[in-house]
């Protein structure tokens, strides 16, 4: 999970899902570049990389880790209505 940087702008939450055979790790720098992005332009953007178990015998549970994403996010203080999800190659048809 991080927090915004940004001082002040209106708050927004995103949960990244991430595409098969990665790991929420792998996208900490492209949210890092999209949260100074959205501070450039009023906002200040929570993000959520919760992880997915891909695999051939056993679908994505799409749920469970959002919910759990949403949980750790709105127990760090994000309190508003502007939630939005994001999706990379698998994530994003999931999504």
């Amino acid at each position: 999970m991080l927090k915004p940087s940004a001082p002040e702008g209106l708050d927004i939450a995103v949960v990244w899902i991430i595409g098969e055979n990665q790991v929420p790790a792998d996208y900490v720098e492209v949210a890092e570049a999209f949260q100074v992005h959205a501070a450039q332009a009023g906002l200040r953007p929570w993000v959520g990389i919760p992880d997915f178990a891909y695999g051939k015998e056993k679908k994505a549970k799409v749920d469970e880790p959002i919910e759990e994403a949403m949980t750790a996010l709105t127990g760090a203080g994000f309190d508003s209505d502007n939630w939005f999800l994001a999706g990379h190659s698998l994530g994003g048809a999931l999504t």
